[in-house]
């Protein structure tokens, strides 16, 4: 129940709804909300019950079906997921012949573009899971630089005039953090893996404001169409900072953004001195967290291990900080008020955050809630020390099924105990939200769910699920897209379930996602999204 004046409130009213949210840490159901203004005002199963406590304006039937709240992203990269849309896309490619396909239908629809830039290749799907080389890229383009970054965005793909255009010769070092992949004779190959990779891309010319705008929109669109009422940005810097304050400004913002700021820039510099924003815009864009890179990722063997990889004796990945320098820059964000959220891949660099935490530990480090994102290959003993420190694991069940073809090749069987481990984090208590990492894999929410509890990709494959002891139930997953999102970002009181008082952001979608069976998910279709009590986006007559 909320106030007498609440109630007196002109008040939205859907009903014959079969509507799902937490409340007090349970799953509760209902078939009937009220809203007023940009908050809720009470769920029921008698919507005669509302009717007669609220001033009801306008009356919306559900006609059965299922209501929920707004579904949380907890990571992903924003302005990138709506250039990947504009972009040569190649998330699904299977072999080289096929991007070259693509590359060249690009080419030939776009003479204008400088460079042409394209994401999503991924070797290990291709026959012989090996890195791709310049010449590949020169057989279609051969006049203009091209560069095509590797799905988990820790590794480049350059043809020989981006590498001319950058001055990279068969000289060239790679900074600390990265690695130049080079040919029997010492020559660079146009792989560039971690930091390397900003040797070519420092030399794209920066996009329009426009064409950034452009790209925000598409992303955003696309959030509405799946039900996503908020995400987390993984690595923002100036330039989407402003590019989100002004669509905040313009009224264009229709999804919640909550940031974290690039820990690798001069950026994050100055918002230590400033401390977390306080303008929220009405809790549209909230920034209040930093976000660091504690090695690289599985698929470029850029994981820093605690043992070689099974398909690389020589190498351990790549630790970009050692536990003194990370304790370092943890304690620092800290004492400013940011919470500190360290991308961490491999079971060496899961342990070497952990460590640092444990170094500087102290209540408010308990209370900014730090988290670690991916976690996705961790010594098993190291679970219980996440818990112990607070730490929320940030995961993204998705990379699951696009990793599962090749995790076992790089870091064999043994280690799989403590490779995408979710359920092992639920039963040790350490607190889970889940996101996609989108656009390296889809943020499609119900994907993510799926993955989450099947363990299984979209042709059902694996039939009994990958390594499914790891799997989450129905309810756990729809929490940590919910609830477990909006703790991580410390939005527990205003997002994350339809309780009395909080924001009116909840979705319709045509499937009761409780009982059906989990394949069905995948075919979910977004009926309506409402966020802040606006109705933001819906199809058919819904609309």
């Amino acid at each position: 129940m909320v106030t007498d004046q609440v109630n007196q409130q002109k008040a939205t009213l859907i009903h014959n709804v079969r509507g799902y949210t937490y409340c007090s840490g349970s799953l509760e159901r209902f078939k009937a909300l009220a809203i007023a203004g940009d908050r809720v005002l009470e769920t029921a199963d008698n919507a005669e019950d509302l009717k007669r406590q609220y001033n009801i304006e306008k009356t919306i039937d559900g006609e059965g079906n299922c209501l929920l709240p707004g579904l949380i992203d907890a990571h992903g990269h924003i302005t990138e997921l709506g250039y990947n849309r504009l972009n040569v896309d190649l998330s699904d490619t299977e072999s080289v012949r096929e991007i070259q396909q693509r590359l060249e239908s690009y080419a030939n629809d776009y003479p204008d573009h400088e460079w042409i830039e394209g994401f999503g290749w991924d070797q290990s799907r291709w026959d012989e899971d090996r890195f791709p080389t310049a010449a590949m890229l020169d057989q279609i383009v051969p006049d203009r630089p091209v560069w095509l970054v590797r799905k988990d965005s820790h590794a480049g793909w350059a043809n020989s005039e981006a590498m001319r255009r950058s001055r990279i010769a068969s000289t060239a070092t790679a900074p600390e953090g990265g690695a130049i992949k080079r040919d029997a004779e010492g020559d660079p190959t146009g792989i560039f893996v971690d930091e390397a990779m900003d040797l070519v891309q420092k030399n794209i010319p920066e996009n329009s404001r426009d064409r950034d705008r452009e790209a925000l929109q598409e992303a955003l669109r696309l959030f509405r169409s799946l039900g996503l009422t908020s995400v987390h940005e993984a690595c923002m810097n100036p330039r989407s900072y402003n590019l989100f304050r002004n669509a905040a400004d313009n009224g264009e913002l229709k999804t919640r953004i909550y940031a974290m700021i690039n820990g690798r820039s001069e950026f994050y510099e100055r918002w230590l001195e400033q401390g977390p924003s306080e303008e929220t815009y009405d809790d549209f864009l909230t920034v209040g967290s930093i976000k660091f890179f504690a090695d690289g990722a599985i698929g470029s063997r850029g994981a820093a291990l605690l043992e070689p990889y099974e398909d690389d004796p020589t190498n351990k990945g790549i630790l970009f900080y050692d536990v003194d320098k990370l304790a370092g820059a943890i304690k620092k964000a800290s004492e400013c008020g940011f919470q500190v959220n360290i991308h961490a891949i491999g079971d060496r660099a899961n342990r070497t955050v952990i460590d640092a935490h444990e170094k500087i530990y102290s209540g408010k480090s308990r209370s900014l809630r730090h988290r670690i994102e991916h976690v996705q290959i961790i010594d098993p003993d190291d679970i219980p020390r996440m818990r112990d420190l607070n730490l929320v694991a940030s995961i993204q069940p998705a990379h699951a099924m696009g990793d599962m073809g090749m995790v076992e090749r790089r870091i064999g069987k043994s280690r799989m105990k403590g490779a995408y481990a979710w359920r092992s984090f639920l039963d040790e208590q350490v607190a889970v939200a889940a996101g996609s990492d989108f656009p390296i894999e889809t943020p499609d929410p119900f994907y993510g769910m799926f993955t989450a509890v099947q363990r299984r990709d979209r042709q059902g494959n694996p039939p009994a699920g990958w390594y499914a002891g790891h799997s989450m139930s129905t309810e756990e997953a729809f929490y940590a897209f919910t609830m477990g999102a909006a703790y991580a970002a410390h939005q527990e009181k205003i997002l994350g379930s339809l309780e009395p008082g909080k924001k009116a952001d909840f979705i319709m979608v045509d499937r009761d996602l409780f009982s059906v069976e989990p394949a069905e998910w995948l075919q979910t279709n977004v009926l309506q999204t409402w966020v802040n009590g606006e109705k933001v986006y819906a199809i058919d007559k819904w609309g």
